[in-house]
């Protein structure tokens, strides 16, 4: 081992940097107070950054945000279109209206994020992802994003995190219906009606809907780039798409909950 020296060196007064002149200072300007003081009568005073309230009540310490999506009737929105509104959170869409919608958390693949319906998943038994617009907006009350962990008894370890679309719960006595109409036949309509005595009773919601369109907009043929005058404007034909959906459901308080 080859031995180390140290030599210390002198700096004249006048080379003294000025950060130890302030730290001096510092210590010239506590040291005596502190010195001097006595240990009883020392007063702390601190911050203490006020706490995110958790968005969730399965698991407070998770990342997870929620969406009230009763307050969404009339926007005409998928529940594709709610999720985008999410950090982290993204729904493609393969197409147009009708056309498959996925979702992806956090660059994670769309197989790798699980769906659920209340508890029950909605994943397909060969491991594919989940179609989110077969689910109408009408049939969902509250929509939950676990981002990364999601809680245990959820059943999942997906890599990328949980969506959970909790059913809407039958309300107060209400009626609401819609309708809609917009570009290239697209059409919409949808009739909810909901009846509940109070909490921990008998209380029921049926809801019905459709949405579609024709898709036959117009788009420039070029049927041979290399010969001019051949052009056309064509319309799309085998584009339509019609769905519909339907929900019921009933409910009565047990045992502490709601069956």
């Amino acid at each position: 081992m080859i031995p180390s020296h140290h030599h210390r060196r002198a700096l004249p007064w006048g080379m003294v940097p000025a950060g130890w002149i302030g730290g001096l200072a510092m210590a010239v300007a506590v040291i005596p107070s502190v010195a001097g003081a006595d240990p009883a009568d020392f007063e702390v005073t601190g911050r203490v950054p006020q706490s995110i309230p958790a968005d969730g009540d399965l698991d407070p310490t998770g990342s997870m945000t929620s969406i009230d999506a009763t307050k969404r009737e009339g926007h005409e929105e998928s529940v594709g279109e709610i999720v985008r509104e999410i950090p982290g959170a993204r729904a493609s869409a393969l197409g147009a209206l009708g056309s498959p919608e996925f979702l992806t958390v956090r660059g994670a693949a769309a197989e790798q994020t699980t769906v659920l319906f209340a508890d029950i998943p909605l994943d397909s038994v060969d491991g594919g992802p989940f179609d989110l617009s077969t689910i109408p907006t009408a049939a969902v009350g509250q929509i939950e994003l676990y981002r990364g962990a999601a809680p245990l008894w959820l059943g999942s370890g997906a890599i990328g995190g949980v969506l959970r679309l909790v059913p809407r719960a039958p309300s107060d006595d209400e009626v609401l219906a819609g309708a809609g109409l917009g570009a290239f036949g697209y059409r919409t309509a949808f009739v909810l009606t909901s009846l509940a005595e109070g909490p921990r009773h008998p209380g029921w919601l049926g809801a019905v809907g459709f949405r579609g369109a024709d898709g036959d907009f117009v788009y420039d043929y070029d049927n041979t780039p290399l010969i001019a005058g051949d052009s056309r404007e064509a319309r799309r034909t085998n584009a339509d798409s019609a769905r519909g959906h339907g929900l019921f459901r009933w409910t009565k308080g047990a045992l502490g909950g709601d069956l």
